[in-house]
């Protein structure tokens, strides 16, 4: 049995921010307004799980801005098992704001 330990992606809070953020709010908003458009959130999560696989992590825990149940689609959710899959990457756990809204598709 693997007991691989999990980089958490909201460790990247301030990624899309430029590293200029201006408090938890601005990294948030930045960072689902950069994964939410189909078309770059394969290329965007790609490359969040490279910058990770070069740390020397196998595994992550997924922050909801990366995937949110707010605005993720199942083209979202195929494209970042097909991204966690070629990379031969786990999720060790998924960590998102739900609500009576979403917490069925959060699940």
């Amino acid at each position: 049995m693997r007991n691989d330990i999990a980089l958490h992606t909201a460790s990247f809070v301030a990624r899309e921010t430029g590293y200029a953020m201006h408090g938890w709010g601005h990294g948030d908003r930045a960072t689902n307004e950069a994964f939410a458009p189909i078309d770059t959130f394969a290329e965007r999560f790609d490359s969040l799980l490279a910058h990770i696989q070069g740390l020397g992590f196998d595994a992550i825990d997924i922050w909801g801005a990366h995937l949110s149940p707010a605005w993720a689609t199942d083209e979202h959710i195929d494209a970042a098992c097909a991204v966690l899959e070629r990379r031969a990457m786990r999720v060790a756990t998924y960590a998102a704001w739900i609500d009576a809204a979403n917490v069925r598709r959060a699940c």
